[in-house]
């Protein structure tokens, strides 16, 4: 699920996932990670891909979904889930939480924090993320997530959303 948005020099910023190059295609992946592309041409042409620093998947941990929105402020967030991928999980893979990281230049650097989505990182959550934040005409930040929480309890997933209130250092 590519992402773009637009910096506030013009250029266009786009997110995706990526990971390696295998002999089968899998859904779930313990490299993967989120890369940012840029354009300077509105898209004719498109920059080598670069990790976003703090979306770089560790050992059994990847990367899902990343997003990108640009803030009024210059700012540009990129929120994403993670995967982890140990041998023995049940479904394949247990969902940690949803993070964001900011980038206070419109994208060239990022910071090397994840900053965790409130409540996603509970154990069980099973909380993600596939779409990007929006901000809201008095600067707070809404990001929607999809929760298995009530999946153990015999329900089924539910639609959350999320609001930081301080551009996205807490949630």
């Amino acid at each position: 699920n590519p992402d773009v948005a637009r910096a506030a020099g013009g250029e266009l910023v786009m997110t995706f996932r990526q990971a390696p190059r295998r002999a089968r295609c899998t859904h779930i992946d313990p490299l993967s990670r989120a890369t940012i592309i840029r354009s300077n041409d509105n898209g004719q042409t498109w920059d080598k891909a670069v990790p976003v620093a703090a979306a770089i998947g560790g050992k059994d941990v990847g990367i899902q979904d990343p997003s990108i929105a640009a803030l009024r402020n210059g700012w540009m967030i990129c929120n994403f889930f993670t995967w982890y991928v140990p041998a023995d999980a049940p479904y394949g893979a247990i969902v940690p939480g949803t993070y964001v990281t900011i980038s206070h230049d419109g994208g060239k650097t990022w910071d090397p924090r994840h900053i965790p989505v409130a409540l996603s990182v509970r154990v069980g959550a099973d909380s993600a993320t596939s779409d990007a934040l929006v901000e809201m005409p008095n600067g707070d930040l809404l990001m929607p997530l999809y929760d298995g929480n009530e999946l153990d309890r015999g329900g089924g997933y539910r639609a959350v959303i999320f609001r930081s209130a301080d551009r996205g250092q807490t949630w």
